[in-house]
């Protein structure tokens, strides 16, 4: 509980640039095909029967109003030996596996399974992914990923991510990430800062589909409505 309530400070602390309007970033990567004439995705017609439910089977908040502060999801892992580089740290690709790992459990948590999306014929593919390094991490290390959904277009979803260094206090227990240092070296908080954005798809003809209301109203709960950034080097 201290560390989430740590990093809903953390939300409401921060300030971002405001997207660009709800339209422009409805641009879907070309990549993703549409048929010419295509006459609505179905996605309406898919039925997700255990979607909307937290892994423990338990509502997501389904026929809910986003809350007025998003909720913040953070998921814990620890450095693995392989995932360092020569030098000792985190090589650079990883953080992107780390991404996919908590929108992963982000996903567990707020919709349900996400096998269970893609067997109800529905599912994402990247769009876009970047990645701002402010301090390394090394071996062993425990780091804090903080997801935030920035955006629930029509057809994508966008989300920021931050890791953070999570300082462990004896065995089982933890404290909250330290604030992060002006200069993001070892002892601040924010080691890597992320975007990404996903399209979704029919899972069988790959075509670009709508976010089926489920999946939305599961992700309304963490979706940051206020303009807000997680820059920490000025």
């Amino acid at each position: 509980m201290e560390l989430r309530s740590a990093v809903h400070r953390r939300f409401l602390s921060l300030r971002q640039p405001v997207l660009a309007e709800r339209g422009e970033l409805d641009r879907e990567v070309d990549a993703v095909p549409q048929q010419a004439g295509e006459a609505g995705s179905g996605a309406g017609e898919h039925a997700f029967p255990n979607l909307g439910k937290r892994s423990d089977g338990t509502a997501s908040g389904a026929g809910t109003l986003p809350a007025t502060m998003p909720e913040p999801f953070t998921h814990v892992l620890r450095v693995r030996y392989g995932e360092c580089d020569p030098q000792g740290v985190v090589f650079n690709a990883n953080y992107f596996a780390y991404f996919d790992i908590a929108l992963t459990e982000l996903w567990r948590e707020s919709v349900g399974p996400y096998t269970d999306m893609i067997a109800a014929g529905v599912d994402m593919v990247v769009a876009e992914a970047s990645a701002r390094y402010l301090a390394p991490a090394v071996f062993d290390e425990e780091l804090a990923i903080d997801v935030a959904v920035t955006r629930l277009g029509t057809t994508s979803m966008g989300t920021r991510i931050a890791v953070l260094r999570h300082a462990a206090s004896g065995v089982g227990g933890a404290k909250a990430a330290e604030p992060a240092g002006a200069d993001g070296a070892a002892g601040g908080g924010v080691v890597v800062e992320g975007t990404m954005r996903h399209v979704f798809i029919d899972a069988r003809t790959r075509l670009k589909t709508e976010i089926p209301p489920e999946i939305r109203r599961g992700l309304e709960r963490h979706l940051v409505t206020e303009a807000e950034t997680w820059s920490t080097s000025g």
